[in-house]
């Protein structure tokens, strides 16, 4: 199969692939998966796509619940993105959340499809409330890269360039890339890829400068933000509930990819 062209695409993990931030639940979630999948289809007319992604699954339940229908759909690409649940949660154990997405590599791999995966941002760089999960996403990081040598997985190591923690590129939550956020994550993992007409322009600041709030003013939008998004994350935590219950993935089908309508096109 010339490089580029692609029949098969499977996208497992949680929800910044479900596509949170991109959309919404009435009009449609776009996401980064589904971004991606545009950009194949320039090049693969043909090209079919399943997103099998839940919001809030820990890498556990991807490997679990995903893995087995997505080998079931023999992909020649996949995408295997999770664990940013598992480093919020007070018993991460990185060893463990890296052995499962190991597995999957592996599974995948070995049944002939191109994997492709992505390492994550220090998220207390977005938001300074998250400083103790910094040395968490290293040490994740560490055990994606070298699961992903073991077994030719493509990495695209969105990690350590500074526009991946520019507040534009993430929706009001901190947690979820927003539409920007998720066009840039699209454009890392194509050029990881080597798909024709990508490149490294992911990696770019943006073009205008970013004002950021000081003082009182910054205290006042941190309080806002937890009131918002960090109270309600934690008492769902603490009454054993996920922003995923009684959900299943959008997309768990093959089906010939279709894209969502830009905003304002019916």
């Amino acid at each position: 199969m010339p490089s580029g062209e692609y029949l098969r695409y499977v996208a497992l993990g949680d929800s910044q692939t479900e596509g949170l931030g991109d959309g919404d639940d009435l009009t449609g979630l776009r996401g980064w998966a589904d971004r991606l999948a545009e950009q194949l289809a320039v090049t693969s007319p043909g090209l079919h796509y399943a997103n099998l992604a839940v919001r809030g699954r820990l890498a556990a339940r991807v490997h679990a619940e995903q893995l087995g229908p997505a080998l079931a759909l023999r992909p020649d690409l996949a995408t295997v993105v999770a664990g940013v649940n598992d480093l919020l949660r007070p018993g991460f154990d990185a060893d463990e959340v890296g052995g499962h997405l190991e597995a999957m590599f592996a599974a995948l791999t070995a049944q002939g499809a191109r994997v492709a995966t992505l390492t994550f941002p220090d998220l207390a760089r977005i938001t300074p409330l998250a400083r103790p999960i910094g040395d968490r996403a290293a040490a994740l990081n560490q055990r994606i890269r070298a699961a992903a040598r073991r077994h030719g997985v493509i990495v695209a190591e969105t990690a350590h360039h500074p526009v991946v923690t520019d507040p534009r590129l993430w929706s009001a939550d901190r947690l979820h890339a927003s539409p920007l956020g998720h066009e840039r994550i699209a454009a890392a993992v194509a050029h990881a890829l080597g798909l024709p007409g990508s490149s490294d322009s992911w990696t770019r600041p943006l073009p205008s400068p970013l004002t950021v709030p000081s003082g009182w003013r910054a205290t006042a939008t941190e309080l806002r933000w937890a009131a918002a998004f960090l109270g309600p994350w934690l008492a769902r935590r603490l009454r054993g509930r996920s922003s995923g219950d009684g959900r299943t993935a959008k997309r768990p089908q093959l089906l010939p990819f279709q894209p969502l309508p830009a905003p304002g096109e019916t």
